[in-house]
C-alpha cells in the first residue's frame, strides 16, 4: 500500500473512541484515505464489541509493554502497513483541505509543521548550551500529534524511539504524560538533517494554551480559536486538552462534545462522552472556580 493514516488508541477506551471520530472526520469530509489503528489487547475486545473495526483497514495489535507514555507513540508508528504514512494522535479531527494537507506534508522523508530553534529555553532546557552537549546544529519544534514520514523517514522514528530509551544521555525533558516523544524525534530530526516545513498555513494546532473560546463546526469546516495571541483556522484540529476532566465544564468542552456526537449521528454510532470529572478533578475545579461556570 502506498499512503495510508495511521492512529493509536491504549490503555483506556476514550482513545478507542477519539480514533473512531478521527476516522469518522476524513470520511465525513470525502476523503477515504486507507486508515489503521494500533490498539492493545484491552482496547482490541473494546473495539471488536462495540462494531467499530468497521471504520478502519487494519487493527494492529502490541503488546502491553510497548504501549504505555508517549513512547508507545512511537512503537505504534513503526507498525505502519504503509509505505507512506501520516500518524495523527486520536484525539485530532479533520477539519478541511485533506488534500492541500497531503501535499503540505509530502515535501520531505519526514515531515512536520514546526520550527528550528537554536537560541532560547524550551522545556526547561538552555538551548545553546543543550545543543552544545548533544553536538546538534539546530532542534525542531513542533506538536508531534501530526506527522508524516515515507520508508527513509522511518529511520527518524526508529532514531527517536532509540534516544527515548537513552533519555538521560539526550538530557531527555519529560511532559505530562512521560518523556517527550516531540524533543526525541527533534534531535532524530537533527541528527539527519531534517528541518520542521514552516507553518505557511495552519495546518495542524491544538487547543492547548489558547486564548479564546473555540468556534467548531465540522459540518461546514470551520474551527477558529486565538492561541498564544494569533488567531488559527487549523486544517487538523488537535483538541487536547479538551477531553480532560478539568475541562469538564468548559464551554468549548461542551461545543466539541456536541460536534463530535453530530458527527457520530452521521454515522449511526451512539453519542460519546470523554473523560468526566471524579471527587478530585471537582475539588480542583471548585478550587479553580471552575465548578459548573467555566469561561474557557
Amino acid at each position: 500500500m502506498k499512503r495510508g493514516y495511521l492512529t493509536a488508541a491504549y490503555k483506556h477506551h476514550i482513545y478507542a473512541e477519539q480514533a473512531v471520530c478521527l476516522s469518522l472526520s476524513f470520511k465525513y469530509k470525502g476523503d477515504h484515505t486507507p486508515i489503521s489503528i494500533v490498539v492493545d489487547k484491552k482496547n482490541y475486545i473494546y473495539i471488536q464489541h462495540k462494531n467499530y473495526t468497521r471504520f478502519f483497514d487494519q487493527v494492529i495489535i502490541l503488546p502491553d509493554e510497548n504501549l504505555y507514555d508517549f513512547i508507545g507513540k512511537l512503537y505504534s508508528a513503526l507498525q505502519t502497513p504503509y509505505e507512506d504514512t501520516i500518524y495523527f494522535d486520536s484525539d485530532c479531527l479533520l477539519i478541511s483541505h485533506a488534500a492541500e494537507l497531503n501535499t503540505a506534508l509530502s515535501v520531505l522523508d519526514f515531515c512536520v509543521p514546526g520550527e528550528d530553534l537554536k537560541t532560547g529555553v524550551y522545556a526547561g532546557k538552555n538551548i545553546p548550551e543543550w545543543l552544545t552537549k548533544l553536538n546538534l546544529l539546530y532542534i525542531p519544534i513542533f506538536n508531534a500529534g501530526v506527522f508524516r514520514f515515507n520508508h527513509k523517514g522511518k529511520k527518524v522514528v526508529e532514531e527517536a524511539l532509540g534516544i527515548m530509551h537513552q533519555a538521560d544521555a539526550h538530557q531527555l525533558p519529560k511532559a505530562d504524560g512521560g518523556l517527550n516523544e516531540q524533543v526525541a524525534l527533534g534531535i532524530a530530526m537533527s541528527k539527519n538533517n531534517i528541518h520542521a516545513i514552516p507553518f505557511e498555513n495552519d495546518y495542524h494546532f491544538s487547543f492547548y494554551n489558547a486564548n479564546s473560546h473555540l468556534v467548531l463546526d465540522l459540518k461546514q469546516g470551520i474551527c477558529k480559536f486565538t492561541k498564544e495571541q494569533i488567531h488559527r483556522e487549523p486544517y487538523i484540529f488537535h483538541y487536547t486538552p479538551l477531553y480532560h476532566a478539568g475541562f469538564y465544564y468548559s464551554r468549548s468542552r461542551r461545543l466539541l462534545m456536541t460536534e463530535i456526537n453530530k458527527l457520530r449521528k452521521a454515522f449511526d454510532i451512539e453519542p460519546t462522552e470523554f473523560f468526566k470529572p471524579k471527587l478530585r478533578d471537582h475539588l480542583a475545579l471548585i478550587k479553580n472556580g471552575k465548578f459548573f461556570k467555566d469561561t474557557r
